[in-house]
């Protein structure tokens, strides 16, 4: 499915990204963007086995929203009926699940956490108290960090303002690690029934006292993966070869024939601090592998439809 962005305002050596383009999203896209970013934690995290289910649910819920058209994903009929506060809280999270999606297959970002969710862990430290903070940050393969503030809107009315604010809060981060970020984007989902588009825009920070983020890699990649780990330890997952790699992989729901299952690259599961060096090794791209039946992301995560056990190229 061609999934429209609308890049804006990116400097060297991303300015050839400005103006518009299309990526190829799928359905199984969404479900493990929506699972990574709705499904963070760490090994001490405060959800406990009771309540995973819960939370892996929680990730993946909005994509029951979205319908396939001819050429393009769009949301289904009657979205717009929804009660305001739940079209909001599902717009907002689909924004942040196509945004990591944008980020993957646009700018080389793999990793994206959600900066609440870190925070609340204990990872994430801060040196303002200001609530006016972005959805998402993360490290690239070269360990950049970048910040992105993510929404999601139904009508064009209010997008100009949505903007504006996301780009806002996306630039209030002035260092991370003592760093500039490498980009500070503001995203805008567009939600409609004649298809999705996202607004992609990395302004220049207009705050220049803005306040600073501390954040340790391996603390970061162990809390990403954290609670994907803890599922595949409690619950009886299997090894799989997908294009000649080892993925544990468990099975989470099931219609018919159809399985939907998901998986981690085994030796992320075993040292997930080292995921850069890993992925690096085994020569993954940004985008990682695609086909039909699956969508299998540059952070070593995978959702696939199969009751095979042995994929290959």
């Amino acid at each position: 499915m061609l999934f429209p962005i609308r890049c804006a305002n990116f400097s060297t050596p991303y300015a050839h990204l400005n103006g518009n383009t299309n990526v190829d999203v799928s359905i199984l896209d969404v479900v493990r963007a929506s699972m990574t970013v709705g499904f963070g934690g760490g090994y001490s995290s405060p959800f406990a086995p009771s309540f995973w289910p819960f939370h892996f649910l929680h990730g993946f819920s909005p994509i029951i929203f979205l319908d396939m058209g001819p050429v393009e994903l769009l949301v289904r009929e009657g979205y717009s009926e929804l009660p305001k506060s739940a079209r909001g809280y599902f717009s907002e999270r689909l924004g942040m699940a196509f945004t990591k999606i944008a980020a993957d297959k646009l700018l080389n970002v793999r990793w994206l956490a959600e900066v609440e969710f870190m925070e609340r862990l204990g990872l994430l430290n801060f040196s303002s108290s200001s609530k006016e903070r972005p959805d998402l940050v993360g490290p690239d393969s070269t360990g950049a960090w970048h910040v992105f503030e993510a929404k999601g809107r139904l009508t064009s009315r209010s997008i100009r303002g949505t903007l504006m604010k996301a780009k806002r809060q996306a630039a209030a981060v002035s260092l991370i690690n003592g760093v500039v970020p490498r980009l500070s984007v503001g995203a805008v989902l567009h939600t409609s029934t004649t298809g999705l588009m996202l607004d992609f825009d990395d302004p220049e920070p207009t705050d220049r006292n803005g306040f600073s983020m501390q954040i340790e890699d391996n603390a970061f990649f162990r809390a990403y993966y954290g609670n994907l780990i803890d599922m595949l330890s409690a619950y009886d997952s299997s090894k799989r070869i997908i294009f000649e790699k080892e993925y544990d992989c468990l099975t989470v729901t099931s219609r018919g024939s159809m399985r939907i299952s998901i998986g981690l690259l085994s030796a992320i599961r075993e040292r997930p601090e080292s995921a850069k060096e890993i992925l690096s090794d085994m020569g993954f791209g940004s985008v990682g592998e695609l086909t039909r039946a699956m969508s299998i992301g540059g952070d070593g995560t995978a959702v696939f439809s199969t009751i095979d056990s042995d994929i290959r190229s």
